[in-house]
């Protein structure tokens, strides 16, 4: 049986894509970024952002129950090319190349779900055994 903190885990993670997704396709983001962005930095601030969220969703899967975190990781890339041709239908351009920049943010959190894997939790020193 899970437990609840395994299911609290997975709504808070829904939770965030939800948002994640309705900013994607809000057809004003680009605007959204005025007054935090100044002008020139516009891009590249909406490419960090696609690679930073994508990254972040893609680590913290990794404490969703395995079948889960497996689904969440394949939906990730899936949602990164449906939020891009949808964003075609609110009036925004979709494209290939935010697909593989997304897609390059879920590198990027994989990649720390195995490093982080690898010295977390710490490893448990064996305890002496006693002989009689």
């Amino acid at each position: 049986m899970i437990g609840w903190r395994v299911w609290l885990a997975g709504v808070i993670w829904l939770v965030l894509l939800g948002l994640w997704t309705y900013g994607l396709l809000s057809p004003s983001a680009h605007e959204d970024l005025g007054p935090y962005v100044p002008e020139g930095l516009h891009f590249s601030a909406a490419k960090a952002l696609h690679v930073s969220a994508y990254a972040f969703l893609t680590f913290t899967a990794a404490w969703l129950p395995t079948p889960g975190r497996w689904s969440a990781w394949v939906g990730l890339v899936l949602h990164a090319g449906l939020t891009e041709w949808l964003q075609t239908l609110v009036g925004r351009g979709g494209s290939v190349w935010d697909v593989l920049i997304d897609c390059a943010g879920i590198a990027i959190g994989l990649l720390a779900v195995f490093c982080v894997g690898r010295i977390w939790p710490p490893k448990q020193e064996a305890e002496p055994t006693t002989q009689r």
